[in-house]
């Protein structure tokens, strides 16, 4: 004859069982406040808990979002481009994701001295709600008017707080069905890389006559820009060491 074993259980009790216990019992005001208090920290404690359970479980089921998109920036700064992977594809591929571990996100704007602030806002089900905040200047690249600075600016810093906000990962494009092609590399630079490249390109100017051409040449570029317009400056000043002759001065 088998024995039936029973299995006893020991639930712990939480702040709203002690409440409810607290309220039979005729506990005066302030020991009840105590506990409401106390009630309102637990769950605010189980909330985060919970977040950063299903923001776990999130990252581990999403893919790594390809960079399919290519931009070219034609810049004061100079011309260069990189890929990236645009707010649509992202906002595609999470979603499913994002509902399964009951996670949403939304963005708040702010704009002051021409400067744009975005807040991208994640919050999961249990009313637990993490942000994280960017915040950059108007795009002027590509000649764009102010409503389209404006809106790029939006774009890429709604696209960037949400992979921060979320953990997101990017990755290139999957060029192994196409039997490994190859393409041509494409990288995003900062303005010191960019600077750099300025200062090679005047740095190779040997006379006054060949600086002022190649001044001519990138004239709006250069005018718009001051720390371009030094390196010109400062090469100038060289040249007019090595030649102790009078020179046309630059504007």
């Amino acid at each position: 004859m088998k024995k039936q074993l029973a299995v006893q259980t020991t639930n712990t009790p939480t702040p709203a069982t002690l409440l409810e216990k607290a309220i039979e019992k005729g506990v005066d005001m302030g020991q009840l406040k105590e506990l409401m208090d106390l009630q309102e920290r637990w769950e605010k404690k189980e909330a985060k808990k919970n977040f950063l359970d299903a923001l776990s479980r999130f990252q581990n089921m999403v893919p790594s979002l390809k960079k399919g998109k290519t931009a070219k920036i034609n810049s004061q700064k100079g011309n260069f481009s990189y890929k990236y992977a645009d707010l649509g594809s992202i906002t595609g591929s999470i979603k499913g994701c994002l509902l399964e571990c009951g996670l949403s996100y939304r963005w708040e704007f702010q704009e002051a001295n021409n400067k744009m602030k975005v807040t991208c806002y994640v919050s999961h089900r249990d009313g637990h709600t993490e942000s994280t905040t960017m915040e950059a200047g108007l795009d002027a690249s590509g000649y764009k008017n102010d409503i389209q600075q404006k809106g790029s600016t939006h774009t890429y810093l709604q696209r960037y707080t949400l992979i921060g906000a979320l953990g997101l990962s990017t990755a290139d494009e999957d060029n192994d069905a196409k039997g490994h092609q190859t393409t041509a590399e494409s990288v995003e630079m900062t303005e010191d890389e960019i600077l750099d490249q300025w200062k090679q390109e005047v740095s190779n100017c040997k006379t006054q006559v060949h600086l002022t051409s190649y001044y001519l040449k990138n004239k709006k570029t250069v005018d718009k820009d001051e720390k371009i317009k030094k390196i010109f400056k400062d090469r100038e000043a060289v040249l007019k060491l090595e030649s102790q002759t009078p020179t046309m001065q630059l504007p």
